[in-house]
């Protein structure tokens, strides 16, 4: 399975779906000792890597790390709420973020940048990430 066809089936089927599959499996990230995050990759088959993650220690919300130096956050749809097998436990994917079309371009930049931030510096998340998303990341 290539790259663009795993990230095709991740958007439509949900992580758990693609490790239940085989097509992708999660394991500890380089980092996995953090105070505050938790990072795991998600990867094909064969080794090569599709995607990573970090999970807030604190509630289990997941945010999407893209390879290389730049960091995105990625709604999560309902497919991707259930809990799922990872060592080492039982996490649960959150839905965090609104539909794309709700949020103002400069909202989701600001998210994308407080996000990068939060990762890199293994700092404690903005309570904002447990409440009503990034949407009151506008008002701090």
């Amino acid at each position: 399975m290539s790259k663009c066809e795993l990230d095709k089936k991740w958007t439509k089927k949900g992580l758990e779906e693609l490790i239940k599959d085989g097509a992708a499996r999660l394991v500890p990230a380089s980092w996995t000792n953090s105070e505050y995050w938790t990072r795991f990759r998600c990867v094909e088959v064969g080794n090569e890597i599709i995607k990573e993650f970090a999970l807030c220690k604190q509630c289990g919300i997941w945010l999407s790390v893209l390879i290389g130096h730049t960091t995105t956050l990625q709604r999560q749809n309902a497919s991707h709420t259930k809990a799922i097998n990872v060592d080492p436990g039982q996490f649960k994917m959150t839905s965090f973020l609104p539909k794309k079309s709700e949020v103002p371009k400069h909202v989701r930049e600001k998210a994308h940048r407080a996000a990068m931030y939060m990762i890199a510096k293994d700092v404690q998340p903005f309570s904002c990430l447990h409440d009503d998303g990034f949407l009151t990341l506008l008002k701090q």
